[in-house]
C-alpha cells in the first residue's frame, strides 16, 4: 500500500511502532524510509509538518550523551528544588536553615538548569513542567534577593558628608581565631580610623596582636576565649554601662552598652555573635534565633538611637533576620544598595552576608564598605553613619 493511502489507524501504528526503525537521523532519511516501506509518493502537508518537528527533536537528542545527561539534569533539578522548598518550613534543624544561605548561588544554578533542560532535552510534557518549576524557583529567589539590589528602595536614607551633623564610624570583623595576620587588621584600623571596633572570634593571641592600637583606643570589653566566641571592643567614644551578657548559652557572650556620639548623644549599642546551626557546632538554630529575638524585643522598647552589629551567623534575607527587623523596628542599610557578602572570603563562589549592621531610624548612611581580606574567612565591614534629628 502506498503511503498516500494510509488510514488514521495505520498512521498511528506507524508513529508508535515503526518510527525508530525508519529514522535515519535526518528528514530526508525519514521520508526515504517511509517510501521504502510503503512505496513512493507525495506526503501530505500535515505529515511533512509532523516529520519536520520529529526530525528536529531527534536531531536535538542526538547532540547529547543521552540517558546519562537526562539523569544528571533530573537529579540536580530535584536537589535544587528541594533546597528551595526546605527553608519554607519553619524548622530549626540545620538541614532546613542551611539552605537559606546560598540563595544567590541557587539563582544562578537554576538559570543554568533551565537553559540545560530547554536545549538538551526534548520538549515533552514532563520537561516543560520541569522548566515551569525552574522558572517558579527563579521568581521566588529574585523576590527574596531583589531588596538587596540597587533597584530596590533604600531602607535607610543616605546623606552627604557635608550635611552630616553627627557622624560615627564603626568597623566590625570576625577575625577567624587561627588566623595570625594581625598586621592586616591593624593596617585597616589605622587607615580608616573608626570610632568603634568590634572583633569577634578572638583569643589571647589576638588580644596581644592588637596591642598596637591600644594607645589610640579605650578597651571597655576584653574577653579573649579559646572557643571561637571571644570578643574585643575598642572605642574612641565615651562609653557607659558596658555589660557582658550570656543571653542563651553560658559560653556564648554578647555586649550591651551606651556609647556617646561626638556631640554627646546617647546611643544604645549591641554586639552579637550567636552560634550557627551546623552539624559541627549546633544542629539546631533555636539558641541563635532566641538570642536575636530577645535583643529585638529590647530594641522594640528602646526610644533612643540603636546600633546592632556583629556576625549573626545568619543571612540578610532569612526568615529569622526578617523577623528581627520587624520586631525591633531597625533598618538594614544594605537594602537598596547591595548584598555586601562577607563570608566566605576564601571562596568567591560560596559567599553570603553573615556580618551585619542594623540601626534605628535616627541614622542616615554616609558610606558602607567591605574591606580587603585580613586572612580570615570573613571580610571586615566598615560603615559610617550620621546621627540626625528625628
Amino acid at each position: 500500500m502506498k503511503y498516500l493511502k494510509l488510514g488514521r489507524e495505520d498512521t498511528l501504528s506507524f508513529v508508535f511502532s515503526d518510527i525508530k526503525s525508519l529514522f535515519f537521523r535526518n528528514k530526508k532519511g525519514l521520508i526515504t524510509g517511509i517510501e521504502k516501506k510503503y512505496g513512493p509518493g507525495e506526503t501530505k502537508p500535515a505529515w511533512r509538518n509532523y516529520l519536520n518537528a520529529e526530525s528536529n527533536s531527534i536531531q536535538r537528542q542526538s547532540t547529547i550523551p543521552g540517558v546519562v545527561t537526562r539523569i544528571i539534569i533530573y537529579f540536580f533539578s530535584a536537589f535544587m528544588i528541594t533546597t528551595v522548598i526546605l527553608p519554607l518550613f519553619r524548622k530549626d534543624h540545620w538541614t532546613f536553615r542551611i539552605f537559606e544561605f546560598p540563595r544567590l548561588q541557587k539563582l544562578v544554578l537554576f538559570g543554568v538548569l533551565l537553559i540545560s533542560v530547554y536545549w538538551l532535552l526534548p520538549h515533552t510534557l514532563v520537561n516543560i513542567s520541569l522548566m515551569g518549576l525552574h522558572i517558579m524557583a527563579i521568581v521566588h529567589l529574585l523576590y527574596l534577593i531583589f531588596p538587596f539590589t540597587p533597584l530596590a528602595p533604600k531602607a535607610l536614607k543616605g546623606i552627604r558628608r557635608k550635611k552630616a551633623s553627627d557622624p560615627i564610624k564603626l568597623l566590625i570583623s570576625n577575625v577567624y581565631q587561627p588566623n595570625k595576620q594581625y598586621h592586616k587588621l591593624v593596617r585597616h584600623i589605622k587607615r580608616h580610623q573608626p570610632d568603634l571596633v568590634l572583633l569577634v572570634e578572638t583569643d589571647q593571641a589576638w588580644k596581644e596582636g592588637m596591642r598596637e592600637i591600644e594607645k589610640d583606643y579605650e578597651q571597655p570589653l576584653c574577653l579573649p576565649l579559646d572557643n571561637t566566641y571571644g570578643m574585643l571592643l575598642y572605642t574612641r567614644l565615651r562609653i557607659e554601662d558596658c555589660e557582658l551578657r550570656y543571653l542563651v548559652e553560658e559560653d556564648i557572650p554578647s555586649v550591651k552598652a551606651f556609647i556617646y556620639s561626638e556631640k554627646g548623644k546617647q546611643i544604645r549599642f549591641y554586639g552579637l555573635h550567636p552560634e550557627p546551626p551546623s552539624p559541627t557546632e549546633n544542629p539546631y538554630s533555636t539558641e541563635r534565633d532566641a538570642e536575636l529575638l530577645m535583643v529585638a524585643r529590647e530594641c522594640e522598647q528602646e526610644t533612643r538611637p540603636i546600633i546592632v552589629v556583629g556576625d549573626l551567623n545568619d543571612v540578610a534575607w532569612s526568615y529569622t533576620t526578617d523577623r528581627f527587623l520587624r520586631v525591633s523596628g531597625l533598618k538594614d542599610p544594605r537594602k537598596g544598595r547591595g548584598i555586601f557578602s562577607t563570608f566566605n572570603a576564601r571562596n568567591i563562589l560560596m559567599r553570603w552576608p553573615l556580618d551585619h549592621v542594623f540601626c534605628s531610624r535616627h541614622f542616615r548612611l554616609l558610606k558602607m564598605r567591605r574591606l580587603r581580606s585580613i586572612g580570615s574567612d570573613h571580610f571586615p565591614v566598615l560603615i559610617e553613619l550620621s546621627l540626625e534629628e528625628d
